[in-house]
């Protein structure tokens, strides 16, 4: 299923995915458990042109610091990206209101 969905994007879609993926491998280095693209995107029915892209960022620690750095390493994109944080305590905790419909982009999940 992971690929049929990254498959079928279009490829504008595909850069910024990469480069937002790319960016937060970067920037949270080791505090990055989780980044999954949720919304249209992971259900696998963008309307090009029209849909943003939607994330969710699970971190071993909130910092608040890298996600600023983050979230200003994204605001130039071409297409939106609409991004959620929760720390595994949260996640943990049932504190997170993922869709149902999502792809895991980068599943290091320790749960």
């Amino acid at each position: 299923m992971k690929n049929d969905i990254i498959d079928n994007l279009d490829i504008e879609y595909k850069i910024v995915l990469n480069r937002a993926l790319k960016n937060a491998i970067q920037i949270f280095g080791d505090n990055l458990l989780n980044l999954t693209l949720g919304g249209s995107g992971g259900k696998g029915n963008i309307i090009k042109n029209w849909s943003d892209l939607d994330i969710y960022v699970v971190l071993k620690k909130y910092d608040i610091l890298k996600v600023v750095e983050f979230m200003k390493s994204i605001e130039e994109f071409r297409i939106h990206v609409g991004t959620t944080f929760y720390t595994i305590n949260e996640v943990k905790n049932n504190y997170y209101c993922f869709c149902m419909h999502v792809w895991n982009l980068l599943c290091l999940l320790y749960l």
